[in-house]
């Protein structure tokens, strides 16, 4: 069929005359409705009730009747195929995810089994980690005990009279950078936080 349309000029297909190109358009029809139908019987699908494509005397529409009468068992066929396949993709994909949780499961479970050997090596050691935890804890413990007698109470009632600034505050040293603006007996500020 590709031998007919290359050897044909461009100008046919202009020309008011075409029965020649009718007749390619026929022939060219002929051969792939043959080859349809061979693959479909290579394939063990049944290529419908027709042999061959009949084209004398007939015209467009029941040519198209017979190309149909060739094609529904093959799109038939072609759904079952791709059905198939997409059926087998998906136990294929279910089976894969199956896998991949029995290898999750199995090594948690290995895991499990080692018990503290999973993250021992020679640098650390579990046991010493215990031991090492444990005696950190009694030392915390031994000094909040020591220090709970010393212990301040942050909430209790401070009475805010007769606070001044050098109950918080180191006195500036003089000739320093405030320029000596301040004293350190906290005068011109009286406990009642008047000026003076």
């Amino acid at each position: 069929m590709e031998t007919l349309l290359c050897r044909m000029e461009a100008e046919l297909f202009l020309e008011p005359n075409r029965t020649q190109l009718s007749d390619t358009c026929v022939h060219g029809t002929r051969q792939a409705f043959d080859l349809c139908r061979t693959t479909l019987t290579r394939a063990g699908t049944p290529a419908g009730p027709l042999h061959s494509l009949f084209t004398g005397g007939l015209d467009h529409e029941q040519v198209w009747e017979q190309i149909e009468l060739l094609n529904a068992p093959a799109l038939r066929y072609l759904r079952g195929v791709v059905g198939r396949v997409h059926r087998l993709k998906q136990e294929e994909s279910e089976a894969a995810v199956d896998n991949e949780h029995k290898l999750l499961e199995r090594g948690r479970e290995e895991a499990e089994s080692a018990g503290s050997r999973g993250v021992e090596d020679q640098f650390f050691k579990l046991c010493e980690m215990e031991a090492f935890l444990a005696e950190e804890e009694r030392r915390d413990q031994d000094s909040s005990s020591a220090s709970s007698s010393e212990a301040v109470d942050l909430f209790q009632d401070v009475p805010l009279d007769n606070l001044f600034y050098q109950d918080f505050f180191d006195p500036p040293s003089r000739g320093g950078e405030d320029g000596g603006g301040a004293s350190s007996e906290g005068e011109g500020v009286s406990s009642e936080g008047e000026c003076e």
